[in-house]
C-alpha cells in the first residue's frame, strides 16, 4: 500500500470511528434501552379469526344469516371473542364473507387527518380561527389538534419513567425544537433492542435523559429519519387503507391517507376481521336512528384487537346526524358514541368495487348498490337488516 493510501486509509478509518463514537454520545445505555423496551406498547399481531358456529339463536328466514362466535387474535393473550353473523362459514382462511355485528362503543379516531396531531398542541386543546372560502372550504389557522400525541404512540420517557399528562407536555415544549431542528439524531429501536415491539424510532435528549419515541405506521418517517410535517406544522398521521394515486414512495404525503374528516371509515383488528380487508365497504346503522340512515363506509384503518370499536369522524359525524365542525380532542370526543348500539356490516372482497376512489360520495355510491342487492326488497329498504339484528338479539 502506498503511503497516500496509507494516509487516506486512516484518514476515512477515523472518520468512522469518529462517527460511530457521535452515534455512541446520542444513544442512551442499552441497559435503559431495554428497559423502555419492555414498557413501550405491545400489540400482538393476531394468530388468525376463527369461526365456530353457536346454534343459537335459529337462523331467521328473512335474514338468512348464520350465528356464528367470531374469536379474533385466537389463541393468544390478546383473544376477543363476539357474536356475529355471517352469510356462510369460510370454505378456508381467506375466503372472504359477509358479517353483521354490533357494537357497544363506537370512539372516534382523527388518524388520517391532516389536523390530527400538532407538536405545538401536544393535549389536543387549542384554539384556531375558522375561515371559509368560496368554495365552502373550511380553512384553521393555529395548532388545533384533534387528538392528543399520546394517542399517536408518541411518547417520552424520562430515563425509563414514562411521562404523562402535564409532565409530558412540559417535556415535550422543550424536546421538539430539537427534533424540528434536527439537532438530535433519529434511531431504529429494533436495531439496538431486538425483542422490542416492531415499528418505533427514537431521538435521545443525553443532557436531560429524555427519550421521545414515534411509531412509523402511526407517525410516518421522512427520507432523513425524522417525523413526517405537513406544509402547516402538523404531524403526518398514517392509515392503513392508502389512495392508490398517490405516490407510494412519498409517505409524508398527506394526501396518500384516507382523511377521517371527510372520508367515513371503520377501524378493524389487525386487517383480520372476518376476512375483511382494508378499503371493503362497511354499511351501520346507529340504533334508533331512521331507517333511512344507514351510513356507507370503507375499512380505512386497522388497531388492536383490544381498541375494536372506533371509526373516523366522518363515518360517527354521519351515524350521529351532525355536521358541527370540528375544532380539537374535545369536539372530537363528542362524537364518541357510547350508549347506543351500532349495527355493522362488512362485506368482504368488495374493494375492487371502489376502483381506488375513497371520496365519501363513490363509497356511497357503491355501498348503497350492494346493500340494496343484498336486501333485495324495494318495499322495504331496511327489512333485512332489521331482522337480522332481532336475530342477533334472540328476539
Amino acid at each position: 500500500m502506498s503511503t497516500h493510501s496509507r494516509l487516506l486509509y486512516l484518514i476515512v478509518g477515523a472518520l468512522l470511528a469518529s462517527i460511530d463514537l457521535a452515534a455512541a454520545q446520542e444513544l442512551p445505555p442499552s441497559d435503559l434501552l431495554r428497559e423502555i423496551a419492555a414498557k413501550l406498547p405491545h400489540h400482538p399481531k393476531s394468530n388468525g379469526t376463527t369461526f365456530q358456529p353457536s346454534g343459537t339463536p335459529a337462523a331467521d328466514p328473512l335474514c338468512r344469516m348464520q350465528p356464528f362466535t367470531m374469536t379474533l387474535a385466537s389463541g393468544s393473550r390478546s383473544s376477543r371473542s363476539l357474536p356475529v353473523l355471517l352469510d356462510r362459514k369460510p370454505a378456508d382462511a381467506k375466503d372472504p364473507v359477509m358479517l353483521l355485528t354490533v357494537l357497544h362503543r363506537v370512539a372516534v379516531d382523527a388518524d388520517g387527518s391532516p389536523r390530527a396531531y400538532h407538536p405545538e398542541d401536544p393535549r389536543g386543546r387549542g384554539t384556531c380561527r375558522i375561515d371559509q372560502d368560496a368554495d365552502g372550504i373550511v380553512h384553521y389557522t393555529g395548532a388545533c389538534a384533534l387528538d392528543e400525541l399520546a394517542n399517536a404512540e408518541i411518547l417520552v420517557f424520562r430515563g425509563a419513567q414514562r411521562l404523562s399528562g402535564d409532565e409530558f407536555a412540559s417535556e415535550w415544549h422543550g424536546f421538539w425544537p430539537l427534533i424540528h431542528d434536527k439537532k438530535l439524531k433519529p434511531f431504529d429501536m429494533k436495531k439496538y433492542v431486538t425483542t422490542a415491539p416492531d415499528g418505533y424510532y427514537f431521538l435521545y435528549w443525553k443532557d436531560r435523559n429524555l427519550s421521545a419515541f414515534f411509531k412509523s405506521d402511526i407517525i410516518p418517517r421522512a427520507n432523513d429519519g425524522y417525523p413526517c410535517l405537513s406544509h402547516d406544522g402538523y404531524f403526518v398521521a398514517a392509515t392503513t387503507l392508502k389512495q392508490d394515486n398517490v405516490d407510494p414512495a412519498n409517505s409524508c404525503a398527506p394526501s396518500r391517507y384516507m382523511d377521517a374528516e371527510k372520508v367515513p371509515f371503520l377501524v378493524l383488528p389487525d386487517d383480520t376481521f372476518g376476512n375483511a380487508h382494508a378499503g371493503d365497504i362497511v354499511v351501520a346503522r346507529l340504533e334508533g336512528a331512521p331507517a333511512d340512515r344507514l351510513v356507507y363506509g370503507v375499512v380505512g384503518d386497522t388497531g388492536p384487537v383490544a381498541q375494536f370499536g372506533e371509526a373516523s369522524i366522518a363515518f360517527n359525524r354521519a351515524l350521529l346526524g351532525k355536521s358541527k365542525a370540528v375544532m380539537n380532542e374535545h369536539d372530537a370526543d363528542t362524537l364518541d358514541i357510547s350508549g347506543k348500539r351500532v349495527s355493522v356490516m362488512v362485506f368482504g372482497g368488495t374493494k375492487a368495487l371502489l376502483n381506488g376512489d375513497y371520496s365519501a360520495g363513490n363509497i356511497k355510491q357503491v355501498g348503497r348498490t350492494l346493500f340494496a342487492r343484498w336486501n333485495n326488497d324495494p318495499s322495504s329498504p331496511a327489512g333485512r337488516l332489521d331482522a337480522c339484528v332481532r336475530q342477533f338479539d334472540g328476539n
